[in-house]
């Protein structure tokens, strides 16, 4: 029980973990368009 309990735990922090890794390039893209908007 314990065992699973932990295994749930490290299976749930890497899927979140692999969900960032993912979205981050896009984050970082829109922070980019975000910041190169002419200033004009």
């Amino acid at each position: 029980m314990f065992l699973e309990l932990r295994l749930s735990v490290i299976l749930f922090s890497a899927r979140a973990v692999a969900i960032n890794i993912f979205t981050l390039p896009s984050r970082v893209k829109s922070l980019v368009s975000f910041f190169k908007v002419p200033k004009s």
